[in-house]
């Protein structure tokens, strides 16, 4: 994790070492971490007790717990219940890239969102995500301006989580030159949380370009598709698309997201 870090602190879009350093990521590397709200109780109070909040991230996503009845263990992950908010934690940002974590409990979404004019490598690290990817040619701000974009579905599967090293061609990756890209990403699994990583370029919300982070309902242009029963109250993909379909992207500015919460590292990895 010291490696991609600091190569992060010189990054450039055409340079493949901080992708060669992402692909060899493991779980493992993720390291320990709090609530961002117990980081500012800590800061108010040195007094409070911050490492009896402290987890490791994998053993948190891999722990299990006795079942006496059956005299075997069952899994008992953090973050494994549908009322379960999702988790961020932020691990490097500057004004030109950063690196994130999130994890979607089970049942849970990232809706539906753009990455406008953005470059960004991502890895499923565990669980299994379920992710529907759409294409535009329209620009960012043809997109920001119009009532709804017509977009080209690329990808619409699961993708399982691997939480060792990877070959470098094994990432999901898209950029510029790929036009305006949107996906959502669901976790249909019952019981397993799951976790992805991203290096994205630029970051939302940071000077100088101020990126926001835009939602989307999706509407299928083709009457050839299947509803989705039981989706997440704030999906915006209810519809089983192929790469090819075609779909109106409607702007959602009423929304801003799932709740969310964020947690900090604290072990200096």
């Amino acid at each position: 994790m010291r490696s991609l870090l600091r190569s992060l602190q010189q990054f450039s879009k055409t340079s493949t070492e901080h992708v060669e350093l992402f692909s060899k990521l493991a779980l493992k590397d993720l390291g320990v971490y709090v609530k961002d709200t117990d980081v500012v109780r800590y800061t108010q109070d040195n007094t409070y007790p911050l490492d009896d909040k402290a987890f490791w991230l994998k053993n948190a996503l891999l722990q299990c717990r006795y079942n006496s009845a059956t005299s075997r263990f069952v899994p008992h992950a953090w973050m494994s219940s549908p009322a379960d908010p999702l988790g961020c934690s932020t691990l490097f940002q500057d004004e030109q890239v950063t690196l994130c974590w999130f994890v979607i409990p089970p049942g849970r979404v990232l809706p539906l969102h753009d990455h406008p004019g953005m470059t960004v490598w991502q890895r499923v690290m565990h669980g299994r995500l379920h992710i529907c990817t759409f294409v535009s040619d329209a620009s960012p701000l043809e997109i920001k301006t119009a009532e709804a974009t017509q977009a080209t579905v690329v990808f619409d599967g699961d993708v399982d989580g691997v939480g060792e090293a990877i070959p470098p061609p094994q990432l999901i990756t898209f950029g510029e030159g790929d036009g305006s890209v949107f996906h959502e990403i669901r976790n249909t699994e019952a019981v397993r949380p799951a976790l992805f990583i991203d290096i994205i370029s630029p970051p939302y919300y940071q000077p100088p370009t101020n990126i926001p982070c835009a939602y989307y309902r999706a509407e299928p242009v083709s009457q050839n598709v299947q509803r989705l029963e039981g989706q997440p109250s704030d999906c915006g993909v209810h519809w089983t698309f192929k790469p090819g379909d075609k779909a109106l992207l409607h702007p959602r500015p009423e929304y801003g997201g799932p709740s969310m919460h964020a947690y900090v590292n604290v072990d200096g990895s």
